[in-house]
């Protein structure tokens, strides 16, 4: 996309009028034109005298006079026109919480970690021996790259402003969102003075000679990315997201050969059409939480929101560098009795997808997250294959894929090797399928937990199939916390091969991270679980099945069928551990669970509503 070479600046806000010294000398760049402005308004001086509602071409080029202060404020709406190259203006308002780096005026900008499309504004300014203090919450609207930018403040102080290519004309604003809880305004903080280099202007999408005609290629090393591992290259990859998202085909490419370093990011959609990103290099973040940029969440590193219809794939490498945040005093310590010691715990997930539907990740390595490496958040419909996890085994909480409040789920041929669940299952999620899965070491693969702090769950219709688990602490588990609601209910364990497994099938209601939980009257409920065909060694150092189930609420309808389980060392078998659970052996089991009571308790038929997810 080429630019243009002007860009039109329309403000709508009750502003504040202050006067300030225009250059000596035209430029060509919008940063070397508004670098030398000493007062912080980006409406001209002749502004001044605009009245309400009009419209006005003015340039920044024409006078080096300076003019009188004032300092009123009134409602005015304002067009200005600037010779310079729209991409540039654009990508200088595209990374809101950089803004303050080149708006003095503006202290700080904050976006929501829960809604990537809010921020929260606020200003500080000594103007004419006055402290101006505002703030606002401010909402941008879909842009379209490299040509319009738009956004309006929803609460605190009113502005709303409008950054287009002067070639065109801006297209009206998109429709609300319903689902949205705030007024669905664009957001807009004041006009704006620029006082620091920017990144050069982005070429336009190349084309690839592999793709189809109607398929563009960003490639982000057109777009400024350098890819030696030490340079930031945040911005670059944030344009050619914007560039590609507009566009009915694309893909966004990272060319193999080259190292990104890429800041915690949101890449925010609904995209025009499918997107694919394409990862053939090294993506990796800054090199834990010491060089980590204080403004930006530890949290998450890379968050893709509200995108329809993408692929994330590449025969390229994830790298989380994550040993510097395991090593954190909070962290399990790998010494005697896991110890830890006080102080920020906080380390960012590596890769989150949230509020996003059908989605395709495939074909990738990635290694060392910082904590979980993929999670999936009030998605639908997404499709793992071929995904190679690693992390050691003694690293914390570095979960492979974490899924909660998602629904309809594939995993499929895919290896992970971590220091907890290969895969873990959160509440809300339904259709869930796992086939030919290697895992371990690890954890395991896990539903739950579940229940925590008193919460109601709900997980059903998961199947764990055709897979392998080596060397883990667990094999296949149910844990839920006491006092808990909810049920966890048409599960399935099919054809599951153990080698050195500690746990093989593991119920445990009584889940706990400290020694001083109690026992409380409600809980998860635990119904209709089969386990089928699954066969292999066990540590003997616990039993190879294990039912904890809740005092209060029983597990039930429990099913065994071609269960083989022997030890890994010696030749005595372990009988199971079972705490109050029913069910049924469909077959004769290795070893036999005689500990298992039939039928259906009185407690759970006389309670209509237990376990209701309704």
């Amino acid at each position: 996309m080429s630019s243009s070479p002007a860009i039109s600046l329309i403000s709508s806000s009750r502003s504040l009028r202050l006067s300030r010294v225009l250059p000596t000398k035209r430029n060509a760049t919008l940063y070397k034109a508004m670098s030398s402005f000493k007062v912080s308004s980006l409406k001209p001086p002749s502004l001044n005298r605009i009245p309400h509602g009009s419209s006005r071409k003015a340039s920044f080029f024409t006078s080096s006079r300076p003019f009188s202060p004032v300092m009123e404020w009134q409602d005015c709406t304002a067009k200005i026109e600037v010779d310079v190259p729209a991409s540039v203006a654009y990508n200088c308002y595209s990374d809101r919480e950089a803004i303050p780096n080149w708006m003095p005026f503006i202290s700080s900008v904050k976006v929501l970690d829960d809604k990537p499309d809010m921020s929260r504004w606020s200003l500080k300014y000594n103007a004419f021996g006055r402290d101006l203090e505002y703030s606002w919450l401010a909402r941008n609207m879909q842009p379209i790259p490299n040509q319009k930018i738009h956004w309006r403040s929803l609460e605190g102080l009113p502005n709303s402003s409008t950054a287009f290519d002067s070639g065109g004309i801006p297209a009206p604003f998109p429709a609300p969102e319903p689902s949205s809880p705030l007024a669905p305004e664009p957001s807009s903080p004041l006009a704006r003075e620029l006082s620091s280099p920017f990144a050069p202007e982005p070429s336009g999408p190349s084309n690839d000679g592999n793709a189809d005609n109607s398929t563009c290629v960003f490639n982000v090393r057109n777009f400024g990315a350098v890819g030696d591992g030490v340079t930031d290259d945040t911005t670059a990859f944030k344009m050619a997201w914007d560039s590609a998202c507009q566009v009915n085909s694309s893909i966004l490419h990272v060319p193999s050969g080259f190292s990104f370093m890429i800041q915690s990011t949101i890449f925010t959609g609904p995209c025009q059409g499918r997107l694919v990103f394409q990862v053939d290099g090294t993506l990796m973040p800054p090199d834990g939480p010491d060089v980590w940029p204080k403004n930006n969440s530890k949290r998450q590193w890379l968050v893709f929101y509200r995108i329809n219809g993408m692929s994330l794939q590449g025969g390229g490498l994830i790298d989380g560098r994550g040993q510097k945040w395991w090593d954190l005093p909070c962290k399990p310590h790998k010494g005697m009795n896991r110890t830890t010691l006080p102080g920020p715990c906080d380390s960012p997930i590596a890769i989150r997808f949230f509020m996003s539907s059908n989605l395709t990740v495939q074909e990738l390595k990635v290694k060392d997250g910082p904590q979980f490496h993929f999670r999936f958040d009030g998605c639908q419909n997404v499709h793992v294959e071929s995904l190679h996890i690693t992390a050691p085994a003694l690293s914390p909480n570095t979960d492979g894929i974490h899924i909660e409040n998602t629904i309809g789920v594939e995993i499929y041929n895919s290896v992970i090797s971590n220091g907890d669940d290969c895969v873990s299952i959160g509440s809300g999620c339904y259709g869930v399928d796992i086939k030919n899965l290697t895992c371990g070491p690890g954890h395991g693969i896990s539903i739950g937990s579940l229940g925590n702090h008193n919460s109601r769950a709900c997980v059903s219709n998961i199947k764990v199939r055709d897979s392998v688990i080596k060397a883990s602490y667990n094999g296949v588990r149910i844990k839920t916390w006491q006092g808990g609601s909810g049920a966890v209910s048409g599960i399935t364990f099919s054809n599951i091969h153990m080698e050195s497994v500690r746990n093989p099938i593991i119920i445990d209601q009584f889940y706990c991270l400290t020694k001083d939980c109690t026992n409380q009257t409600s809980a998860v409920y635990v119904s209709d679980i089969l386990y089928e065909s699954i066969k292999g060694t066990y540590d003997i150092r616990s039993p190879p099945m294990h039912f904890a189930c809740s005092d209060s609420v029983p597990c039930t309808n429990i099913t065994f069928s071609d269960i083989e389980l022997l030890p890994a060392k010696g030749d005595i078998v372990s009988d199971p551990f079972c705490w109050n659970v029913y069910g049924d052996m469909e077959t004769l089991t290795i070893p036999p669970v005689s500990c298992l009571m039939e039928g259906i308790p009185r407690t759970i038929l006389d309670n209509k509503d237990m376990g209701y997810c309704g």
